[in-house]
């Protein structure tokens, strides 16, 4: 079938990837150093030793369509008998596309899909997928906890008068770095909720903490970045005149915290107002939604 993905033997992974990493002098490129040469050599191992890898070929949608083709295939797995996560977000379409992930990649048009970085892509991902790598000093026993990003000279940038852990998650850090040792890695992401950080787990796998102007970024993405419900509205919309997601918005809050309500007169045949909190009706719409929603 056209969407089952393509079954290589490890050894064309392996010769393959010899290729790229490694070109022959007489294609007229220059040798790898000993150094690359040994990197090449581990990578080529390990690709020989792999079992069969699937290749699968990458599908586009249009924007009006991501909620049906795209979000709606997505779940917070929790079935998976431990192999990913507790929570974590799955794809599933078929065998050959169910995998974790972590928000939505748009490509411009007409544009050609470009592998590797590409800085026309822009990257959308859940709020709770915004998170930040920190270092961690001070978490000894009684000792004063700090999180440090990293700045432009080699030093560490103190970023703990903005990052606030609540009590189980700072017990769970400092039980971490007791156990992998000083210096570490942790990841940490903000709930716009509550305002508070909470810690996601230990980076034992990175020397080095995320630097300062990426923990800014992420403060400005929370800021910024539209929450699913708002993605998937507003990418229906074809004309951007026509986008009231934002009247929208304004008349929820206006409905969540008025103590005007809405009725309707059976007997008069038409829609009035009571106040719940002082008992007061009126048939006029109340001042406060009409400045709420605007046209």
């Amino acid at each position: 079938p056209p969407d089952a993905p393509l079954g290589v033997a490890p050894a064309a992974w392996a010769a393959a990837w010899a290729g790229l990493v490694e070109p022959s002098r007489e294609d007229g490129a220059a040798g790898s150093s000993s150094s690359s040469s040994s990197t090449c050599a581990a990578v080529v191992g390990a690709l020989a030793a792999a079992p069969t890898v699937f290749l699968v070929p990458k599908r586009f949608c249009r924007p009006r369509d991501v909620r049906r083709r795209v979000l709606h295939k997505i779940a917070r797995d929790t079935t998976c008998g431990g192999q990913v996560k507790w929570g974590a977000r799955v794809f599933c379409e078929d065998a050959a596309r169910c995998h974790l992930t972590d928000g939505l990649v748009f490509v411009p048009r007409p544009r050609p899909y470009v592998a590797g970085s590409d800085d026309a892509l822009l990257k959308w991902k859940w709020r709770d997928g915004l998170t930040v790598d920190l270092r961690v000093s001070g978490a000894g026993k009684g000792g004063d906890l700090s999180l440090h990003a990293g700045g432009d000279d080699g030093d560490d940038v103190d970023c703990s008068k903005h990052v606030c852990l609540d009590r189980h998650d700072e017990a769970r850090l400092r039980a971490d770095v007791a156990f992998h040792g000083a210096g570490l890695v942790v990841e940490v992401g903000l709930d716009a909720a509550s305002g508070v950080w909470c810690y996601h787990g230990p980076r034992p796998d990175k020397a080095a903490p995320n630097h300062f102007d990426v923990f800014v970024a992420t403060l400005l993405l929370h800021a910024e970045s539209p929450d699913q419900p708002e993605l998937e509205y507003r990418l229906k919309v074809a004309d951007p005149s026509k986008d009231d997601w934002h009247r929208l918005v304004s008349a929820a809050l206006a409905r969540a915290t008025t103590p005007w309500r809405e009725q309707f007169s059976k007997t008069n045949n038409r829609i009035y107002w009571w106040n719940k909190d002082t008992g007061e009706t009126t048939w006029e719409k109340p001042r406060e939604l009409q400045l709420a929603v605007p046209p």
